[in-house]
């Protein structure tokens, strides 16, 4: 079973005008005569973005013995043998320290101190209705239809 991870719009914005600020850049500093300037200034924060989309959550899959998050790079697999429990997470709230990882950039993804969790490890693209998955580690994703995900989950859980 697959199940996308979307966006909420402030993930969308703040995306798209990180792409978009090194051509600006570019482009604003070449009518200034000076477009080597905007090339040094615009060409590490395309790089950042660029790495950073490639490592960002694309799709949970409820596979045959695992919990797979895929990225454009790689996937993290979470065995169901490790899992402990399932539970419906609501929000991550301004409470919640980036260990490492993105805030915002193409999504909320890394390693994440979060209250009433501890560490966590999170792959979402939005911030409301996460699935929090106790296993060897703390996971929090956001598949769509979060509920149905946990529902199918736990069945997959129980025939294990």
């Amino acid at each position: 079973m697959r199940y996308k991870l979307p966006a909420e719009r402030s993930v969308r914005i703040f995306t798209l005008a990180m792409f978009l600020i090194p051509f600006i850049l570019f482009f604003s500093f070449y009518a200034l005569d000076m477009p080597l300037v905007g090339i040094i200034t615009g060409i590490p924060i395309l790089i950042v973005s660029a790495v950073t989309y490639a490592y960002a959550p694309k799709e949970v899959i409820l596979e045959k013995n695992a919990v797979v998050i895929k990225r454009v790079l790689g996937q993290v697999v979470i065995p169901y043998g490790k899992i402990r429990e399932v539970s419906f997470f609501e929000k991550l709230n301004w409470k919640s320290i980036r260990i490492f990882g993105s805030g915002g950039l193409c999504g909320w993804f890394g390693l994440f101190h979060v209250p009433d969790v501890g560490e966590v490890w999170i792959y979402a693209r939005r911030r409301r209705d996460l699935v929090l998955i106790k296993a060897d580690k703390n996971y929090l994703i956001a598949p769509e239809n979060p509920g149905d995900f946990i529902l199918n989950l736990r069945r997959l859980l129980s025939t294990k």
